[in-house]
């Protein structure tokens, strides 16, 4: 029986006493060394978090990653005491690290649970981490600098007149790049004296 006194319960030693001694059939209780049990209770409730990856990646020399690295689920659902819920912004993996990339990757790491979560529940304990690695090629494109906002009867000479852009990317990509795609200008307001 749970007693109340205030915002805390507890149990008083008599009733404890009855309780233990009814659990332990033909045992008599000579001494308990608590006198009341403060018991702390609390209304669960439910929270959703996102999950952040603790993940070092280092890809092979003209490697990169297409997209960035999915994380299934990408959020999970806490429950515990309201108070302390409040608190968590995110949930985090355990370390990864994965050195020389050269392929796609999916990977199972456990979420890191702090030793103070005790009255936490974690609905999940793994995520995957999952990544697109592909093989880049290069290109060169040469684009015009062109001018806005000129005044009339007034000449502008830029040097240079067309900039270098190197892009990366997987070749079916780049072979539909064109250097139409992309502009660079000056705009003649922003020049000061």
């Amino acid at each position: 029986k749970f007693k109340r006194r205030g915002g805390r319960f507890y149990i008083s030693p008599a009733d404890y006493r009855r309780q233990m001694e009814q659990q332990l059939s033909g045992v008599q209780l000579q001494e308990i060394d608590r006198d009341t049990l403060f018991l702390e209770l609390y209304e669960l409730v439910s929270r959703k978090v996102p999950v952040k990856a603790d993940l070092k990646l280092s890809l092979a020399q003209n490697y990169m990653m297409k997209g960035p690295v999915e994380v299934l689920p990408d959020s999970i659902l806490l429950r515990g005491p309201e108070n302390e819920l409040a608190a968590i912004k995110e949930v985090s993996t355990e370390p990864l690290e994965l050195t020389e990339l050269e392929e796609d990757f999916s990977r199972q790491v456990s979420l890191l649970i702090p030793e103070e979560w005790t009255s936490i529940n974690l609905d999940i304990s793994k995520v995957s981490l999952k990544g697109t690695v592909f093989r880049f090629s290069e290109k060169m494109i040469s684009i015009p600098v062109s001018v806005l906002n000129l005044p009339e009867n007034s000449e502008l000479k830029i040097f240079p007149n067309t900039i270098e852009i190197l892009c990366r990317a997987e070749l079916e990509t780049l072979k539909e790049l064109q250097p139409n795609q992309f502009s660079i200008a000056v705009d003649f307001q922003d020049i000061s004296e």
